[in-house]
């Protein structure tokens, strides 16, 4: 059975009078899956954006496990403790990659120039970021556009480099925030194949949508927020037997 790796803890999230998140628990397994469903103003992002230790809580804690010493056999030595994520920036920034609804490249630098600049924010040597650079090229479809600045990529190009750039440092967990929003039906269904290709090389990921056929199809389990709380999350069977999944 996979293990826990990341988990929301009773998370509460205020601005001001405004209470966003009302008490969200949620735990993610390595190697699944993930998707989270709710209407605009669910409170998806806002718990994507605490998920990865951009958002501070109000209140609870976010903490993850690091997939690469959960997976250490040396001597029967296996790291099992869990972290907070705002205490350990530095590990959280090595283990994951995060894009967001509205792509964050330059859009006067080439893609590869994106990828390097990316890879560079990492801390990558420049072999590193070379290498990691063409393999993700090639699986995002975009190796013959490398030289193209970004300003002229279609919006579907443009949410791969995103995404390609979020990869760069080959991270464990991965959470995109509405990655198929404003794709037309072809792109979303080219987009989830791209996903499940990178969920295969060993990559957990966290992915947001307001597409329930797509998240039920896709993802391994689901949660389904509304009004700032996780109402329920199970199998996309299990959601089904709930009598819910859809707002």
């Amino acid at each position: 059975m996979a293990e826990v790796i990341l988990k929301a803890q009773n998370i509460v999230k205020k601005y001001g009078d405004k209470e966003v998140l009302k008490g969200v628990n949620l735990d993610i397994k390595a190697g699944e899956i993930f998707g989270i469903i709710g209407s605009s103003g669910s409170g998806k992002t806002t718990l994507l954006n605490s998920l990865i230790g951009f958002v501070s809580p109000t209140k609870g804690e976010i903490l993850f496990r690091d997939p690469h010493l959960l997976s250490y056999k040396d001597a029967g030595a296996k790291d099992t403790s869990f972290r907070n994520v705002l205490h350990y920036p530095k590990q959280v920034k090595e283990i994951f990659g995060f894009a967001a609804q509205d792509p964050s490249v330059y859009g006067k630098l080439s893609v590869m120039e994106n990828l390097d600049l990316f890879g560079s924010l990492y801390n990558l040597s420049k072999g590193s970021r070379k290498t990691n650079a063409h393999i993700l090229l090639k699986l995002m479809g975009l190796y013959n556009s490398r030289k193209f600045q970004a300003t002229n990529l279609s919006g579907g190009m443009v949410k791969r480099l995103d995404i390609a750039c979020s990869l760069i440092h080959d991270p464990k967990i991965l959470i995109l925030d509405e990655p198929t929003a404003d794709l037309d039906p072809y792109l979303r269904r080219h987009m989830w194949d791209l996903i499940r290709k990178i969920n295969k090389k060993g990559t957990t990921i966290i992915i947001s949508s307001h597409y329930l056929d797509e998240i039920e199809e896709l993802c391994d389990r689901i949660g389904v927020m509304s009004n700032g709380k996780m109402q329920n999350y199970g199998t996309p069977q299990e959601i089904k037997k709930m009598g819910d999944g859809s707002e």
